[in-house]
């Protein structure tokens, strides 16, 4: 089985984060316009990177967070190529994780040992968490869908939800994924609409 973190930095790079079940990780990134994947940064010694996530704070960084008990989270730097230790997720466990940019911030939603669930948003600048209101559905695996400035979480079911930045709260979409099985894991990954001449 494959787990894998993926990202879009600004208009120029993905980088990809991908491991198989009892092997190492591979660490990749991928020039906009190009077809050949390039050896990516690794990640710093002793992460955990299975089933993590990762989210664009600027045009020359993104945020990585892996799953697990008492898991770091990492800021990387593309034009220093150099990673910076960010303050931990406030809970010892976090499951079932993803993640994406809001605003200014990192949203996160995920669950606890308790199977409780929970949303937070990392203030970069200041490297803050803050709660923000509970969603109903336990994330799946694809990061959070920034979609013309409304933010979609696809969950397990695969039933899809939306957080309300001005309100921060989340509501249940009328539509679930037309492709998806109920009790089935739903994986994926984004990459901006401009790369496809035909999309409409």
């Amino acid at each position: 089985m494959s787990y894998f973190a993926h990202v879009t930095v600004g208009t120029d790079s993905t980088y990809l984060e991908e491991n198989h079940r009892n092997q190492a990780s591979i660490h990749n990134t991928l020039k906009i316009g190009s077809t050949t994947w390039q050896e990516g940064p690794k990640l710093p010694a002793g992460t955990y990177y299975r089933s993590g996530c990762a989210a664009p704070d600027s045009n020359d960084s993104f945020v990585y967070i892996s799953h697990g008990y008492n898991r770091k989270v990492y800021r990387y730097q593309i034009s220093t190529d150099s990673w910076h230790l960010l303050p931990s997720i406030p809970f010892l466990y976090v499951y079932d994780l993803t993640c994406g940019r809001v605003g200014n911030g990192i949203l996160v939603a995920f669950r606890d040992n308790q199977y409780l669930k929970h949303s937070l948003v990392l203030d970069v600048t200041e490297q803050t968490w803050s709660e923000v209101g509970g969603f109903a559905v336990p994330s799946g695996l694809p990061p959070l869908l920034d979609v013309s400035g409304r933010y979609f979480k696809i969950g397990k079911s695969p039933i899809v939800e939306e957080y309300q930045p001005y309100s921060k709260s989340w509501r249940l979409n009328n539509q679930s994924l037309l492709s998806g099985r109920n009790d089935n894991y739903v994986v994926g990954a984004t990459v901006p609409k401009t790369l496809f001449n035909d999309c409409s």
